[in-house]
């Protein structure tokens, strides 16, 4: 666990990231990679890119120093800075902040800090053999202080607690077991305090604190242990840690759980590094679970930041040389891995980093490419914001009021009349009924986009894409899907098309009014179905299809169709519409309806 676990230094967590010493070195396994190539699918992300040569990392929204909010980002490359920058994407300034800021949180204005304040963790070039510290930042006046932590030790995590408006970090000391601690600092003080973690392990590991986050439901600060494997609480209140050890049901495969956040329920979410894999812990009831998405291959992709957005729902990124993706779902109903929605990131090998929701008016998920990509864009970072993939709820009818019935008068008595004779009485007409109309049944959706792509299975050490492309098919439909409903391998048939001739009898009349036979020849198509490797839902209104058969295959062309459009169903249970079948441009060079 230990040699494991120094082999994995380099970067940080933030608040919801990964751990300064947590960056794992990792080699290329030759042949399948993934889906290392798709294209943006969603349509739901735009990027920034930033100075050539600028790596970013951690990111969060907080105070722009004049009563208004901004997104803000800390670049680790060079000498170090926080960026500030609109949600329109317009990088405002830059600040000079010493060497390698990282994780990054904010206090908002109060009587005792005026304008707000940024707060993130920073260690030293050199390493773990450096001076940690926290930063601050005055939005208003962009000056900048430091807290130093001391000789050696890395700050990885850090996040505001709303309770007491306190900074909490977590940090840690490969050589100074007192140094494995969670602190806090005043953001009207100077002076951080420190409580070291009292943690253990059967297997004789050391701890390492990594990600902090505030549980809103009990007023603890949860935090990961890296080092043991375990979840851990610190009740400000009374001063204590929990007495029981939280450790994670599959802590003997060495899980490393990282980054962490909350949901509205008080369950706790974090990541496991090492497996690629999404916990969950309960506090309430003591119960765990576990969720491991599909498609995912452990020697390129890395679990990096999680965060819970302004919908409620959560969201993930995954780093790494892999693909990189953002991924979110649901926690009050996701039940497996298949509900976990992915969404690429357009600019291939980005290394996905921080993560974060933005400013409260914004309503968006913004998060942080630390490498940009490969070739010419290695190493030039940016920035990026998704709209939320969540359904919008219908708003809830007010129920309509029920009458306020009028009093009724009490009878005025008045004098006896003379008897008058009855009247016949005439017959009481029959009701008309009453019909009642057919409810209107959901629109059917549609298919509004889609592309081929070129999938490139290989790599090599410089990134660049070797050897043949295999085709996948993106399309993208009108309304969000039952995400289930899109994934069912079943539902497509991919084929290419060859063409033969068929020589056919036909009969005419010549002018002399004699019938005659001749024998025509008609170029037919002929259609070979393909093997489709995966159908991989990139969002509730995006779906991938990849095949394991190369471009040149479609040299004349061939099709797509949909073989059971009832079952792919929109979330109001419509079945798909028209088309069905898709023609696919000879070498794969595009799609269209048929």
């Amino acid at each position: 666990m230990g040699k494991h676990h120094e082999a994995e230094q380099g970067r940080a967590v933030g608040s919801g990231g990964r751990g300064a010493a947590m960056r794992r070195t990792k080699r290329r396994r030759p042949g399948l990679e993934g889906l290392e190539e798709r294209a943006l699918l969603s349509g739901g992300v735009t990027e920034y890119p930033l100075s050539t040569y600028v790596q970013v990392q951690g990111i969060t929204s907080g105070p722009d120093g004049s009563g208004g909010q901004a997104l803000w980002v800390t670049e680790t490359l060079g000498a170090g800075q926080l960026a500030k920058f609109s949600t329109s994407g317009t990088l405002e300034n830059t600040y000079a902040v010493g060497s390698l800021p990282n994780a990054i949180t904010s206090a908002p204005a109060s009587s005792t800090v005026p304008h707000g304040a940024l707060f993130f963790t920073q260690f030293s070039p050199s390493g773990s053999a450096g001076i940690g510290s926290i930063g601050r930042l005055d939005p208003a006046t962009g000056s900048y202080t430091s807290v130093s932590l001391g000789n050696g030790v890395q700050a990885t995590a850090i996040t505001y607690d709303p309770a007491d408006g306190l900074i909490w970090f977590t940090q840690y000391n490969a050589s100074n077991d007192t140094s494995n601690a969670l602190g806090y600092i005043d953001p009207s003080a100077s002076t951080p305090t420190v409580h070291t973690v009292p943690f253990s392990s059967d297997q004789g590991a050391t701890p390492r604190p990594q990600g902090i986050t505030y549980n809103a439901k009990d007023g603890q600060l949860w935090f990961t242990d890296a080092g043991t494997n375990q979840l851990g609480s610190y009740n400000p209140q009374t001063g204590q840690f929990n007495s029981t050890a939280l450790v994670l049901p599959n802590a003997s495969s060495n899980p490393v759980p990282l980054a962490i956040t909350t949901d509205s329920q008080g369950h706790l979410w974090f990541t496991e590094s090492s497996i690629l894999a999404i916990g969950e812990y309960d506090p309430s009831s003591g119960t765990w679970n576990k969720y491991t998405p599909a498609g995912l291959f452990t020697n390129t992709s890395d679990f990096v930041s999680i965060t819970t957005g302004p919908d409620g729902w959560i969201y993930f990124t995954v780093g790494g040389s892999g693909p990189s993706l953002i991924d979110a779902f649901n926690p009050a109903t996701i039940t497996s891995a298949n509900d976990i929605i992915t969404t690429t990131a357009p600019t291939p090998h980005a290394d996905v980093y921080g993560i974060t929701s933005g400013p409260t008016t914004d309503n968006r998920i913004w998060f942080t490419e630390s490498n940009g990509g490969t070739g010419n864009n290695a190493g030039n970072g940016a920035i990026g914001v998704m709209n939320l993939v969540s359904p919008t709820p219908s708003p809830t009818p007010s129920p309509t009021p029920s009458p306020t019935p009028s009093p009724t008068p009490s009878p005025t008595p008045s004098p006896t009349p003379s008897p008058t004779p009855s009247p016949t009485p005439s017959p009481t007409p029959s009701p008309t009924p009453t019909t009642t109309p057919s409810p209107t049944p959901p629109p059917s959706p549609t298919i509004i986009g889609e592309q081929t792509q070129m999938v490139y299975l290989r790599h090599n050490h410089r990134g660049r894409p070797i050897g043949k492309p295999d085709v996948a098919i993106t399309l993208t439909f009108s309304a969000p899907m039952q995400v289930s409903s899109i994934a069912s391998t079943s539902d497509y048939q991919i084929a290419w098309t060859s063409f033969r001739f068929v020589r056919t009898r036909v009969a005419f009349v010549n002018p002399r009014g004699r019938t005659q036979f001749r024998m025509i020849r008609t170029r037919v198509p002929v259609y070979h179905p393909v093997p489709i490797v995966s159908v991989t839902p990139e969002s509730n209104s995006a779906v991938t299809i990849e095949t394991s058969t190369f471009a040149n295959r479609f040299r004349q062309g061939g099709q797509l169709t949909i073989t059971s459009p009832s079952a792919i169903q929109s979330l109001q249970g419509a079945g798909l519409g028209a088309p069905y079948t898709f023609v696919i441009s000879p070498r794969a060079s595009g799609i269209s309806p048929a």
